[in-house]
């Protein structure tokens, strides 16, 4: 008899038959979840204070260093390296810049006219479902891959 392993979805732990349950409805949900869009502003204020409590010597710091020791085989310095890499990626400021560099704008998903003159608008719209298959070795990739995929509106999955 083979031993379920858990998946994360939505924040809860499913074993291998729920998860087969929940991906047989999963163009449903989906669907429903770009109807209800994500701002961007929404991810924003979400990455910021996680961002926050993973760096310096807040008290998640300690429990995020042993996960990524423990579950990535890392030293204390690579685990603090990377610990430190996701907390400057989640900071307002560094989402904020890769938006207007990659996407011209900080609310790249609210349409503005392209010209004063010009009575056109653009904006980006999400793609719909991302799929991130991601290495477990690099305990950043798949995480921010997600980030990103939900700051462009998108309903993402990750496997690693």
């Amino acid at each position: 008899m083979s031993q379920e392993r858990p998946h994360l979805w939505q924040g809860q732990w499913l074993t291998d038959s729920e998860l087969e349950a929940r991906l047989a409805s999963l163009g449903e949900a989906a669907a429903q979840a770009l109807a209800e869009g994500l701002p961007t502003a929404r991810v924003l204020d979400a990455c910021a204070p996680l961002g926050e409590r993973l760096s310096g010597s807040r008290a998640e710091r300690p429990a995020a260093l042993g996960i990524l020791q423990a579950d990535h085989g890392l030293t204390p310095a690579e685990a603090a390296a990377q610990l430190e890499e996701i907390a400057a990626f989640l900071g307002r400021d560094g989402l904020e810049e890769k938006l207007r560099r990659e996407l011209g704008s900080i609310d790249p998903l609210t349409p503005t006219r392209i010209g004063f003159r010009v009575d056109a608008f653009e904006c980006y719209a999400p793609l719909g479902i991302l799929a991130h298959v991601a290495p477990t070795n690099a305990a950043t990739v798949g995480s921010l891959s997600v980030v990103e995929g939900l700051l462009a509106g998108n309903v993402n999955l990750l496997k690693t």
